[in-house]
């Protein structure tokens, strides 16, 4: 798997992919913690403005919203 306008590979969590995540409408996935050797992930993946993975989305909203 190698990185396209559909899937991007992130090292480590920052919590502006919040903003990328929401904004992104044509789907496609983030995958977090993987480089280009594709060393372990986390998944987020977009279809038709649902994304997978609320329970750790939310996890990291929360904590934004704590820290304002």
């Amino acid at each position: 798997m190698k990185e396209n306008q559909n899937i991007e590979f992130k090292e480590k969590w920052k919590d502006e992919y919040l903003k990328v995540i929401a904004a992104n409408t044509n789907g496609g996935k983030l995958l977090i913690g993987i480089n280009e050797r594709q060393i372990k992930a986390v998944i987020f993946v977009k279809e038709k403005g649902r994304i997978t993975n609320p329970p750790l989305i939310r996890q990291k909203s929360d904590m934004i919203k704590k820290n304002k």
